[in-house]
This record gives structure tokens, C-alpha cells and sequence, in this order.
């Protein structure tokens, strides 16, 4: 055990060095581009051209009152949360991939290295391995509490707070369990169903390091919801459109989370597989 606390505490030292420089930061900025941009194109769901595709995403995500102001920003951060699981499979599942190459660049000082046209060519398979972990996440977080807590029951406050924190914990183990998967597709040319098996096996080998390096980045999440679940306080003490100000800092703040756990997963895989990287090739 102490050694794999001894790995995590290195794997985040080593991650923070990274911090400063810009090429392992450019996958998660594009991200982070990308659900801004769909951040802002909601606001825009009334304009001629884009009400007819984005106002039935929206009354679907949270009843036909969103699409009125200003309930539309009480309800802007559930249907952005809704919608980005589509962003983060899609492009989330190949910038995570690009990154993981990149990070693996920058250790062992590949000079000739494309991280960008490696992933583009296994952009398929990422978001194939990521699939059942976004899923997962997704009934986690949105069709576990309606099961739990039906419509018209009522719920006291200790018990939402337990569903917050242990779902925390839960989505923490899910991450976990695929956390490693890219990292065999990408280095070891697995294919996805033996990215799965080889991931959950070299997870059996640092089971606690592995969790730490999920988890303790995520608990940025914690005050980030608790922001984002007072939106009706923006909404009726200040301006309702500061509601999108929040979320694009809650998508930095996810960058940064994504940054950090990134760095340390592929350093652990580094230090603890036999033959790291051992399948990679660049062209």
C-alpha cells in the first residue's frame, strides 16, 4: 500500500510540473472549445436556423418552461451536463487519447511523435472503449435518482446529500475501471474488447493508486456543482446570464481535472507495466 502511495504522490508531483506547457494542454483547450462553443449555440436556440434543432433538445433535457426566459438559464446547466456526455464521448474520448500520447511523448522524450494523426486514426476505437464508461456515467447521474427517488416522493435533505456523495464515489470506481483502457489501445494495439481485459488486470496490480488518481482531481467537482446547483440564486440576485459564465468556468476547472488525472494515469502505467508503450508506434 505504501508503495502505491509513494507512485501517486510522484505521478501528481511530475503532473504539476507539466502544468506550464502548452502542448499538453492543447487536447483539453480543444475540448474545452468545443463545449463552449456548444454552450454559447444554446443561448442562441431562438434565433431562425437553429430553433428548429436546438429548442426540442432543449424542452426534452428539462420541459417545455426552459425554453422561456429566465428559466432558460435555471435550466441551462442540467441541459448542458445532458448534451455534453454526447461531447465528451465524441470528442472528449479523442482528445483524452491525443493527450495520453502526448503526455507519453513529452516522458520519453519522442522527438518524431504525431500524437494528433495517431489519434485520428484510432478515433473510432476511442470512442468505442470510452462507450460504457460515458453510459455508465450517464444512468449514474441522471436515471439512478429518478428510480430512487420517483417523481412526487418526498426527499429530505440528508438523503440528496448522500445520493451526491455517493454517487461521487461510484462515478469515481466506474472512471476507474476504465481509466487505464486507452492507454492499452493506443500503445499496445489492443483492440477494444482486449483494451478492456488488459486494463482491468493491470488495475489489479495498483488498485489503490489507481483510484487515488481519479478521485482526488475529481473532488474539484464537488464545489463546482455546488455553484452550479444555486443557479436560481444568480438567476434572482444578479443576472441570469451569468449562469453561462459559471459553466465556462466550470469547463476550465474540467480541464484541469482532466489534465491532472491524465498525466498520472499514463505515469503509473509507465511505472508499473513491463514493457510500456512497448506496442507504440507513430506512423
Amino acid at each position: 500500500m505504501l508503495a502505491q502511495l509513494n507512485l501517486v504522490l510522484w505521478a501528481w508531483l511530475e503532473s504539476l510540473k507539466d502544468l506550464g506547457r502548452f502542448r499538453i494542454w492543447r487536447p483539453f483547450l480543444v475540448l474545452a472549445l468545443v463545449q463552449v462553443a456548444m454552450l454559447l449555440l444554446l443561448t442562441q436556440f431562438f434565433r431562425p436556423g437553429l430553433s428548429s434543432m436546438l429548442a426540442p433538445l432543449i424542452e426534452n433535457a428539462a420541459g417545455p418552461g426552459a425554453k422561456h426566459y429566465p428559466q432558460f438559464y435555471l435550466a441551462l446547466p442540467m441541459v448542458f451536463s445532458k448534451l455534453n456526455f454526447a461531447v465528451d464521448l465524441i470528442v472528449g474520448s479523442f482528445c483524452v487519447g491525443v493527450a495520453m500520447l502526448v503526455v507519453w511523448a513529452r516522458i520519453a522524450g519522442t522527438k518524431n511523435a504525431d500524437p494528433w494523426g495517431l489519434g485520428l486514426r484510432r478515433a473510432f476505437a476511442l470512442v468505442l472503449v470510452r462507450l460504457p464508461l460515458l453510459i455508465l456515467l450517464y444512468l449514474l447521474a441522471w436515471q439512478l435518482p429518478t428510480l430512487l427517488f420517483p417523481e412526487g416522493v418526498e426527499v429530505s435533505g440528508t438523503q440528496i446529500r448522500l445520493l451526491r456523495y455517493s454517487t461521487f464515489i461510484v462515478g469515481a470506481l466506474i472512471e476507474t475501471l476504465f481509466v487505464y483502457a486507452p492507454l492499452f489501445l493506443l500503445f499496445e494495439r489492443k483492440n477494444v474488447a482486449a483494451a478492456w481485459k488488459e486494463a482491468i488486470a493491470f488495475l489489479g496490480r495498483v488498485p489503490i493508486a489507481s483510484f487515488l488518481v481519479v478521485a482526488v482531481p475529481s473532488l474539484l467537482q464537488l464545489p463546482v456543482s455546488f455553484i452550479l446547483r444555486r443557479a436560481g440564486v444568480v438567476v434572482e440576485t444578479l443576472s441570469p446570464e451569468l449562469v453561462t459564465a459559471l459553466i465556462v468556468g466550470a469547463i476550465l476547472i474540467f480541464a484541469l481535472i482532466n489534465f491532472l488525472i491524465v498525466g498520472s494515469v499514463v505515469r503509473v502505467y509507465g511505472a508499473r507495466r513491463e514493457n510500456p508503450g512497448g506496442g507504440l508506434t507513430w506512423n
